[in-house]
């Protein structure tokens, strides 16, 4: 118990600082003004034919394409880009935790911290669309409508990837929690990425490594065989791309969730590895 509050204590103590940052600010308000563009549209849609849009159901698929799935992840890399979080008084902080709490802290810190990004971005979308949403358990008109219309989407310039299986599979709830569940396991393993790249190599090349693994997803979509997209962590973190027993094509839904899930767990024990192998006390790793 004593750990754990040394722990939740060092944790605390970046949390004090997340948003003090010029950089995790411009991250977090990059991400809210393309959730605005994007959601422009569908508030035009919306008002054009006096319909709402269920949030549940919307919330879901905000980040179901790859473009603003790529801005998101952008927003968060700026947020927690200087990881592990370095400065004078995090001295203090690892010689009373000592170094297990303190690294079991700043994992927990990132893993708190994309879960409250996650959220601040759906509260965002449901301030944005607060005139033209419902809060019912069913799925509305308006998604229906952008799921069997191929057209439609591009016509209002919609960016949203609408599978029908989703609605057919899970109620716009359950859509939301497998959703998030998915993004926060993919942005998490790119923090953890950052984290012990940037640990190990007492150098900041943490930031190209996570954004080389978005920008994969994002090759994906627009040029590399879409195959590859099983072995891009960034695109299995979008509920849109799951293969739901569909595609005898496509790798299946237990091999996608491998590779997601392992490259959120292999982050994990990188960052403990690191972390272990590190004289943080004497080499001056925590006053940089």
């Amino acid at each position: 118990m004593d750990s754990l509050k040394r722990t939740c204590k060092c944790a605390g103590y970046s949390f004090h600082k997340l948003f003090t940052k010029a950089r995790g600010l411009a991250g977090l308000l990059v991400a809210l003004c393309y959730l605005q563009i994007t959601l422009e549209p569908l508030r035009t849609l919306c008002a054009g034919y006096g319909e709402a849009v269920n949030l549940p159901g919307l919330a879901a698929y905000l980040m179901s394409d790859p473009t603003t799935s790529l801005v998101a992840g952008i927003g968060l890399l700026l947020l927690l880009g200087d990881a592990p979080f370095f400065d004078q008084a995090q001295q203090y902080v690892f010689l009373r935790g000592g170094k297990g709490s303190w690294v079991w802290g700043q994992i927990l810190y990132m893993l708190v911290t994309v879960a409250l990004y996650l959220a601040v971005l759906a509260g965002a979308a449901a301030a944005l669309m607060a005139p033209y949403c419902a809060w019912n358990g069913q799925w509305c008109r308006v998604l229906y409508t952008l799921t069997s219309d191929v057209g439609m989407p591009a016509q209002y310039g919609i960016a949203l990837d609408l599978p029908g299986a989703v609605m057919q599979l899970w109620s716009p709830w359950q859509a939301l929690g497998l959703g998030l569940l998915l993004r926060w396991g993919a942005l998490s393993g790119c923090a953890m990425l950052m984290f012990w790249l940037n640990l190990g190599l007492r150098v900041r090349p943490g930031v190209a490594a996570a954004l080389a693994v978005m920008l994969l997803d994002l090759a994906v979509a627009v040029g590399l065989p879409y195959q590859l997209y099983a072995l891009s962590p960034f695109s299995l973190g979008r509920l849109s791309l799951l293969n739901l027993g569909y595609n005898p094509y496509l790798p299946g839904l237990a091999v996608e969730m491998g590779v997601l899930w392992g490259f959120f767990a292999l982050n994990l024990g990188l960052c403990l590895a690191v972390a272990k192998g590190a004289d943080l006390g004497s080499q001056g790793y925590l006053t940089q």
